[in-house]
């Protein structure tokens, strides 16, 4: 992994995300079967690997750390393609430096806020990557509906069929005292009936 590993440091030294970081951040690369280089003990490790379409890519992890609280490092995501390494670590980066505590040295670590946060902070990097993600793709869906004509059309005839569903049925009365009934499950548009749009006591909603 020596190439990724040089590229990332090149893409870091004067990435704006890394120049005010909470504390120091450590990232480490593993290319073997075995973990030669601790990945689990770094801010951010990476193991490189192959999927079973033989696709290379990279398990990364986050979180870990030595010292007087060690912690090893949590899977944040099984395989991230090696294309997209660069824009996965910058999400974490980013929700390290978003939520990362600054008001102690000692608690400053991205390791006390994975703990802390667990799933939120899993969350909040997913999101984050995909928002990116998708900021550099904003064509994609276009592209894929005209790559695959036949997927577009499915979901235009699901959708047809779940418009064709839709029931006018009444809601609910504004009056006190109305008598209540259930209504069958399924999906519902809301009308008004006063063709004024002003609602008044006796209206359907």
């Amino acid at each position: 992994p020596r190439p990724f590993a040089e590229i990332m440091r090149q893409w870091s030294t004067l990435h704006p995300e890394f120049a005010f970081l909470p504390r120091k951040f450590k990232i480490a690369f593993n290319g073997s079967l075995e973990d030669r280089a601790a990945t689990g003990w770094y801010d951010i490790g990476v193991q490189a690997q192959r999927n079973a379409a033989g696709e290379v890519g990279f398990t990364v992890m986050a979180g870990g750390g030595m010292g007087r609280t060690p912690v090893i490092a949590a899977v944040m995501n099984d395989f991230v393609p090696w294309d997209q390494l660069l824009n996965y670590i910058e999400a974490i980066v980013r929700v390290y430096n978003r939520y990362g505590r600054r008001d102690n040295a000692y608690k400053a670590r991205i390791k006390i806020l994975v703990k802390a946060e667990g799933q939120k902070f899993f969350q909040a990097v997913d999101a984050e990557y995909r928002r990116a993600w998708a900021g550099a793709h904003v064509d994609y869906w276009e592209k894929y509906r005209e790559e695959n004509p036949d997927y577009a059309e499915r979901n235009r005839q699901l959708q047809r069929q779940r418009n064709a569903k839709t029931r006018k049925v009444k809601v609910g009365r504004s009056l006190p005292g109305e008598p209540e009934f259930l209504l069958p499950s399924g999906r519902y548009q809301l009308i008004r009936i006063d063709s004024a749009g002003i609602a008044n006591g006796n209206v359907w909603i």
